[in-house]
């Protein structure tokens, strides 16, 4: 038994089952498109080749009928066949030939009780599709209801397939665009402590998955990925939104965060050309919109990320001209713009990160001083806003340091203490922040360095070290592929070693710096130019050769100093340790004359 609710694309197979007559070849050639289709027409002519179908399926026809109905069809495509080939005069015999064949047809099937309540059920289920038919699909299944249905069929199937595949397409396109304003409410919600980063991440992720096409949707991916320091993840996230860039806007973002992504994995040649594409671009759309605050940053922001390239290479003096550039653009905004205020304290950041570098302390103090006023204005506005928040924490840091450097100590562990406190807080919101709870970290060192050097609370030292090291430990361990945080742990191995050693407990501080030399050596291994880690080989030799049981000797670490030296890669605030290191090596070697 057939079901009630065929679909009219399943009415060639049956009609062939049933040995209906399909025409001459020429009327496969037909022209659908030449002859109009009325829907109520299309319905009437559709019931008829169905009930053409029952009448064979039942036998409800004798031999004599089914020959008419086989005459009808035949004289019906004849029709279509004159009229697609324009004999105006065949659209009458046309007319008369469908009504005679669907009053055949109906006439037989009507003596069948079964077989007229399946009529009725198709010609309403007919009615819907053809009302609803494009005037394409219309003139298809005119054509199909004609007895052409070896041409119509595979027209209707291109047509449904079509319908199908827009209807799948705008569905997913629907449930993106949901998932995408989920996660961009949860950005808003992490923005004010209220949702993880990884919460907001696996959520554009999803997002992501339906519509991988979508630019914005794949920046936020690399954004975010970047923060989590997960920087192979990031950089595909940013490939895939310059893939599909819709605009010099997009393109721009994505090539600014794939360079900013490069950078941190040392690739630096790439870095700046991806930077400079960048900027460019930004530039261009500044010109075209001179007002606008949001071109204005874009261009600051390429200026920034140029400018820690430079930095990186040990181009101090292109880094420190970039980092003005984006000063100078910014300058030109509208200064109260909360974005372009966090543009203003980041620069400053910078340019006082170069001036610490280079030996000027105090002019380094003063620029890390209006980054911390401009966050705490930002704050003020907006106590929850973490990134205001962040650039507080950031700021007191480097203050630290600077107040350290310049002998104010007990303003450096006031500033210190501050920075704990307000990434302890951020940590706690957000657990599964990396960057949290490495810049928790970095201040732990601080701090143990201060109550070491300058309290001589060594117990006081030890116990903050310790705090440092197992942190750092730990989120190395979950993520061993970060070579910031491998560099976080030899630093904790390095500030306990010289703690215990200060503290006389020899077998410790030699296991703590041997720990902290094979880190670092490993990472030099990769890679030569990693500074930080050249670093942390010459602080770890340099404690090692202070312990006469460990072998290892003071002209080792002057070695590894005058290595530095000669690469570019000595800071000016290691110069102080390098002089002492040269020292003791002179001490030895004038020993050994004796």
């Amino acid at each position: 038994m057939f079901a009630k609710n065929w679909a009219v694309a399943d009415l060639c197979t049956l009609a062939l089952a049933c040995g209906l007559a399909i025409g001459a070849s020429s009327a496969r050639a037909a022209s659908a498109a030449a002859i109009s289709a009325d829907r109520e027409v299309v319905v009437r002519s559709l019931e008829a080749q169905y009930a053409a179908v029952l009448i064979k399926e039942r036998k409800l026809a004798d031999d004599l009928e089914t020959r008419l109905l086989g005459a009808a069809e035949s004289r019906l495509i004849k029709a279509r066949i004159e009229l697609a080939t324009v004999k105006r005069e065949s659209a009458t015999e046309l007319s008369a030939a469908r009504a005679d064949y669907a009053k055949l047809a109906d006439g037989i099937v009507r003596r069948d009780a079964a077989a007229q309540t399946e009529i009725d059920a198709y010609r309403a289920e007919a009615g819907q599709r053809v009302a609803q038919a494009t005037p394409e699909e219309l003139a298809a299944l005119q054509q199909f209801a004609d007895g052409d249905r070896v041409v119509a069929e595979p027209v209707l199937m291109a047509i449904r397939e079509a319908r199908k595949r827009a209807t799948l397409k705008a569905a997913e396109m629907r449930i993106a665009q949901d998932e995408r304003a989920t996660a961009d409410e949860h950005e808003v919600m992490r923005q004010h402590g209220e949702a993880t980063t990884l919460e907001v991440l696996k959520l554009y992720d999803i997002a992501a998955s339906d519509d991988p096409a979508d630019a914005k949707t794949n920046l936020m991916r690399g954004r975010l990925s970047q923060e989590e320091h997960d920087y192979a993840r990031a950089a595909s996230a940013y490939q895939q939104a310059i893939n599909s860039a819709r605009g010099d806007r997009e393109r721009e973002a994505a090539l600014r965060g794939l360079g900013t992504v490069q950078l941190y994995q040392a690739n630096f040649a790439a870095a700046l050309k991806n930077q400079q594409l960048a900027l460019e671009l930004s530039l261009k759309l500044a010109a075209a919109e001179p007002k606008s605050i949001a071109a204005a940053i874009d261009v600051a922001d390429c200026h920034l990320q140029i400018g820690l390239v430079h930095r990186a290479q040990g181009e101090r003096a292109g880094a420190m001209a970039s980092f003005r550039s984006a000063l100078n653009a910014l300058g030109r905004t509208d200064s109260g713009a909360i974005d372009v205020l966090y543009r203003i304290a980041d620069a400053n950041e910078k340019i006082g990160d170069l001036q610490f570098e280079g030996g000027d302390t105090a002019a380094a103090l003063e620029s890390h001083k209006q980054e911390l006023a401009i966050a705490r204005r930002v704050s003020a506005k907006d106590p929850k806003a973490v990134s205001a928040r962040r650039y507080i924490g950031r700021a007191l840091d480097r203050i630290g340091d600077a107040q350290e450097l310049l002998g104010d100590h007990k303003a450096a562990l006031s500033s210190y203490q501050e920075h704990n406190a307000v990434f302890h807080e951020l940590a706690a919101e957000d657990p599964t922040s990396v960057y949290y709870q490495q810049e928790l970290a970095a201040g732990l060192g601080r701090l143990g360095n201060v109550r070491y050097r300058d309290d001589h609370d060594l117990a006081g030292a030890r116990k903050t070290y310790a705090e440092q090291l197992d942190l750092n430990k730990a989120l190395a361990a979950q993520h061993p592929e970060s070579t910031s945080l491998q560099i976080g742990v030899a630093i904790g191995y390095v500030n306990l070693g010289n703690l215990q050693s200060e503290m006389g407990d020899t077998a410790a501080a030699l296991e703590s710096l041997r720990q902290s030399l094979a880190i670092a050596r490993g990472l030099v291994g990769k890679d030569p130019n990693a500074i930080d880690a050249q670093s942390v080989v010459a602080a770890s030799l340099q404690n090692l050769a202070n312990i006469p049981a460990s072998g290892v000797t003071w002209a080792e670490a002057v070695a590894q100093y005058e290595g530095m030296k000669d690469r570019g890669q000595l800071r000016a605030d290691m110069e102080a340790d390098f002089a002492e290191t040269k020292r003791r090596a002179a001490e030895d070697a004038a020993k050994a004359k004796k």
